[in-house]
């Protein structure tokens, strides 16, 4: 009985050990976290994807008559985030034009923890001077975030 469960665990360890080993192998990232052997990836990457912002970009009125036309795509500055240490991301917006008067683009960015300033790339109304606007993530949370830009056309 004793040599059967003795038997019986060192399968179990084996077997463990295999799959461990596999699992490493296979997974640039934790075996990169784990031993730092894999020198060109780059850990801090691993960001949780359950933090970050989440918004809208409003750009109205774009047009001095608006009709009820429905919507359409359309195009638009990007998106501008910078972190608290510098670091620059450039997220290209999808832009629907909302009854020939309003540009509207939502978003979703996954970001790590930390301070961030939102802007977007030329933007010359008159309503860009409340830009950039500053947002906090926290872990596990995406952090709402609306940019309302008023060009001033009516």
């Amino acid at each position: 009985m004793k040599r059967a469960l003795t038997v019986l665990f060192l399968s179990f360890l084996a077997t463990s050990l295999i799959a461990t080993s596999y699992a490493l192998a296979a997974s640039l990232s934790l075996t990169n976290a784990i031993f730092s052997i894999h020198p060109e990836i780059d850990r801090t990457l691993n960001v949780s994807s359950h933090q970050g912002i989440t918004g809208s970009v409003t750009i109205a009125n774009v047009s001095p008559v608006c009709s009820i036309t429905g919507s359409a795509p359309a195009t638009g500055p990007d998106l501008i985030i910078t972190s608290s240490n510098g670091r620059i991301q450039v997220v290209a917006l999808n832009w629907t034009l909302q009854n020939r008067c309003e540009l509207i683009a939502p978003f979703q960015v996954t970001l790590s923890p930390g301070t961030y300033s939102l802007n977007l790339s030329s933007c010359s109304y008159m309503g860009c001077r409340v830009l950039p606007i500053t947002v906090v993530v926290v872990p596990g949370v995406f952090t709402p975030a609306r940019i309302n830009i008023i060009t001033g056309i009516y």
